[in-house]
């Protein structure tokens, strides 16, 4: 199912938000716990730039899960976590820190449920994905190792298709990222090297 082409410098749509980042409940022992912050949010959601296969061209996405399969001795650290909107889609970019590539797994699920807790996630939307990033470790835990500093949690402006996205924290080695979006429609997940992301591409309706 074709998704809307990529267009780096499309139009944003304006809109008046906040973004408010809260910390999630878990253990601190397997959980990295960002800041808690209240930031004002921009007038506009504004794309942002990362590129993309092909992005010049429309791409492939569906309702199906994403996965990757990890590289070997793959380590990496989460640093942020990022939201902009594009024409046709919305995007989320998780910053890794590290070596190799993580092996992931992003879908949609009935019920989100945090993976050490099994507690259901409260989550804005009509439908829920989680990405499940695996060969993570915590933010600094040894020494010389970055910590994380992005949001706890994202609430985009109105006009596109995310609702909330929270941190689900890690555990075991696992990251979760809990997404709510309007309605089932299709997604992609791929990795950006130099630096090293993940960006996840989530259709409007």
């Amino acid at each position: 199912m074709p998704l809307a082409g990529c267009t780096r410098d499309a139009t944003p749509e304006p809109t008046t938000t906040v973004t408010v980042t809260v910390p999630q409940d878990g253990d601190g022992d397997s959980t990295a716990e960002p800041t808690p912050t209240v930031t004002e949010a921009p007038t506009e959601a504004t794309p942002l730039p990362d590129a993309g296969p092909d992005d010049d061209a429309p791409f492939v996405a569906n309702t199906e899960p994403d996965t990757n399969a990890a590289t070997a001795g793959a380590l990496l650290t989460p640093l942020d976590l990022r939201f902009g909107r594009h024409d046709g889609y919305d995007r989320l970019v998780l910053d890794l820190d590290g070596s190799g590539e993580p092996a992931w797994r992003m879908e949609y699920v009935d019920e989100p449920r945090g993976q050490g807790s099994g507690e259901i996630v409260d989550l804005d939307g009509g439908a829920y994905l989680v990405m499940s990033v695996q060969n993570i470790m915590l933010p600094g835990e040894e020494a010389g190792q970055p910590e994380y500093l992005g949001p706890a949690a994202i609430l985009p402006p109105a006009g596109g298709v995310i609702r909330e996205v929270q941190w689900g924290g890690i555990f075991e080695g696992t990251l979760e990222i809990f997404i709510g979006v309007a309605e089932e429609v299709p997604f992609r997940a791929f990795l950006l090297e130099d630096p090293d992301r993940i960006v996840m591409d989530i259709q409007h309706p």
